[in-house]
């Protein structure tokens, strides 16, 4: 198995082919200025899209507890074949539920609430939330993180919900014993994070796929739970922020995220 540094190299190498940070900056406060004229409708967007969710969400998760409770034979024994066609019904079900869970987080991107935020104490307040679960699955879990401040514009909020999907996940799939690496610095005026792992990684072909549109890929034969759909939207928060997202990844190689904001002077 490759070390995980392999793919942050990788990952570093093609974001330098991107877009200069201070057009990403501009990206940003042009962004920031639509959303000032805009914010009326989209808070009428989002409750709109909040309501609906809530409505669809009620049916699907009372299917869900039934469907488990058939499955769980509290209604009296089932035969191997209804267990199969009660298993898709669960499986599908709970896709719907995600995606819900999705549109939800799509409408709140349109309510960002930019401040100045030093990205290590986004860290600081996640790591040690983390720490447990690497240690429950043996996963050895470094970090370096630099000693400077890292000032951005940013949703702190928002920004930790980023990192924590994606640490999470990292955790979830570096396997027994693994490592999941983070990496916090600066380099050419953008404040650059770096999550990866030793796990089974993301097939190359399906690698572009994976953040350009919502897809579940099926990795190791099971499908890489919590990112898919999530990860195109964490993809478009972050270049609400004027930053970027580039991922490397080979299948049974495990996975780079490399996330860069732009840096602004201290307070």
């Amino acid at each position: 198995m490759r070390d995980a540094g392999t793919d942050t190299d990788k990952a570093l190498s093609d974001h330098t082919l991107s877009e200069s940070p201070s057009a990403r900056v501009a990206e940003r406060d042009a962004g920031l200025e639509s959303q000032s004229q805009d914010e009326a409708a989209a808070q009428a967007r989002a409750h709109l899209i909040s309501n609906l969710v809530h409505d669809l969400r009620t049916p699907l998760v009372s299917i869900r507890g039934y469907t488990k409770m058939i499955l769980d034979e509290r209604a009296g024994s089932i035969n191997n074949t209804q267990r199969e066609y009660l298993t898709i019904v669960s499986e599908n079900t709970n896709r719907l539920v995600q995606m819900l869970n999705s549109l939800m987080q799509a409408a709140a991107t349109h309510k960002l609430r930019f401040e100045t935020v030093d990205l290590r104490t986004i860290w600081q307040e996640l790591l040690p939330g983390v720490r447990p679960r690497a240690q429950e699955r043996s996963i050895t879990l470094t970090e370096q993180i630099t000693a400077e401040p890292l000032f951005v514009v940013g949703d702190k909020q928002r920004l930790a919900e980023v990192f924590l999907n994606l640490l999470s996940n990292s955790i979830k799939f570096a396997g027994q014993r693994g490592t999941v690496d983070v990496q916090l610095f600066s380099r050419d005026g953008e404040a650059t994070v770096v999550i990866s792992d030793t796990g089974v990684g993301i097939p190359a072909e399906l690698l572009q796929k994976f953040l350009s549109r919502p897809v579940q890929p099926e990795i190791g034969g099971f499908p890489r739970e919590g990112l898919g759909v999530g990860l195109s939207l964490l993809r478009d928060l972050i270049r609400l922020h004027g930053g970027q997202v580039a991922v490397s990844s080979k299948e049974g190689e495990g996975i780079a995220f490399v996330i860069t904001l732009p840096i602004i002077s201290g307070e």
